[in-house]
């Protein structure tokens, strides 16, 4: 009887910290996916236990806060988001409201990025050095001063790629990697947050068309339910002219290609294809940058630039209001199954969307890019070789416990 009078009581507080930071102003914390949610309960709670404090008024201080942002900055304004100052750079200015204290690793993680990749690079050379020198003088070497300053530095060189292996070995362990909040998704990709999956590719052969198409085909049928579009960015070979005789037929094989995939499943596929130009160091006719110069391209055509294709073919509805670009080489076509939507879910958190400066062009808060890890794909079909086995396990090696213990935006065979 008593156990389920405190398994009441617990429960009837998480519910009512649920309640207070479901009021969150911008209105993100209702829509985000489970874990996330209750990660900020459980920051809530940790908060309440090291100020001391009832976690129902810890929460309502996080959300006093939030509320007093959006009055000021407005609510499109990333600290009216409650999770600002749970997890974000608002965490000082609510411990300083419960009266508590920062400890080092939530003090470093507000430090600038540039104080913190001086201080790594001050690290490393510092350990090089002192290895280089040690090593020298340890085995009493018999050369004049510069000599033995030059067998130092080259020592200190030599360790430096040991050195930055052990560090980073160790740092996660040390700074305990965090989840990335992310947004719901699990019922499709919303609107506002419509995506694009674009593959890179050059057309060289009717039969590689083909190929391309089957990747798109394996692509979708992994992440189907995330009703994103899927792309196919193309470019001709070089050429030592602007066109060759089997470009139309290669380019009518890509359209037959993408036609077949739209009646077969209803649309979402897309063919992009960029004309060559001439390159002057080259003395060719290519694809302007190849493949960076087609993801800068489709990036600059979604933000309403100018068309940089020669050929839009497909479903293009699939491409207008694009908001996120997904890219993935042609040869990658094991794409985990919700992998879409989990990163689109990670980068429309209102903590993870990019925040610009005045002038629009420098990021100070977010990312740009998400870049999932990755690694080998163990065998489907077979036994995983002992190469396999030993990579997996680095992984393992380098990645603490709690952060494994998460599920991953994409697992490790993307």
């Amino acid at each position: 009887m008593d156990l389920d009078v405190v398994a009441g009581g617990a429960a009837g507080l998480e519910d009512s910290v649920d309640a207070i930071l479901r009021d969150d102003p911008i209105g993100a914390y209702p829509h985000m996916d489970a874990l996330s949610r209750e990660d900020y309960r459980a920051r809530v709670e940790t908060w309440a236990a090291r100020a001391r404090r009832d976690r129902a008024q810890t929460a309502r201080i996080a959300l006093e806060l939030a509320q007093q942002a959006g009055q000021r900055h407005g609510l499109a304004d990333r600290r009216a988001h409650i999770g600002y100052y749970l997890t974000d750079a608002g965490l000082a200015e609510f411990a300083a409201r419960l009266g508590a204290r920062l400890n080092w690793r939530e003090r470093l993680r507000l430090r600038s990025t540039s104080s913190l990749v001086l201080a790594y690079c001050a690290v490393v050379y510092s350990l090089c050095a002192a290895f280089g020198i040690v090593s020298v003088r340890m085995f009493e070497i018999a050369l004049p001063w510069y000599g033995q300053a030059l067998l130092a530095a080259a020592t200190a060189l030599y360790a430096n790629y040991i050195v930055q292996s052990w560090i980073n070995l160790h740092l996660p362990q040390l700074l305990l990697p965090r989840r990335m909040p992310r947004m719901d998704f699990s019922a499709g990709i919303p609107d506002s947050a419509k995506t694009l999956v674009a593959v890179p590719c050059l057309l060289t052969s009717v039969e590689g068309a083909d190929k391309l198409a089957r990747t798109l085909e394996r692509l979708y049928l992994a992440n189907r339910d995330a009703g994103v579009g899927y792309a196919l960015l193309s470019d001709f070979i070089d050429a030592p002219s602007q066109h060759r005789d089997d470009d139309e037929a290669l380019l009518q094989a890509a359209c037959a290609q993408i036609s077949i995939l739209n009646a077969r499943y209803g649309g979402g596929f897309v063919l992009l294809h960029r004309p060559r130009r001439w390159n002057a160091s080259e003395n060719l006719w290519i694809g302007w940058e190849r493949k960076r110069g087609k993801v800068e391209e489709l990036n600059a055509y979604l933000l309403g630039g100018p068309s940089p294709f020669q050929t839009a073919h497909g479903d293009l509805a699939k491409v207008a209001g694009t908001r996120y670009v997904v890219v993935l080489d042609e040869d990658n076509d094991e794409l985990t199954a919700g992998a879409v939507a989990e990163l689109a879910a990670a980068i429309a958190h209102p903590l993870n969307h990019a925040t610009t400066g005045a002038d629009g062009r420098q990021v100070e808060a977010g990312y740009v890019v998400l870049q999932p890890r990755a690694t080998i794909a163990l065998s489907q079909d077979a036994a995983p070789s002992r190469l396999e086995l030993m990579i997996h396990a680095m992984v393992e090696i380098e990645t603490s416990k709690d952060f494994r213990a998460d599920k991953p935006a994409v697992h490790i065979d993307q």
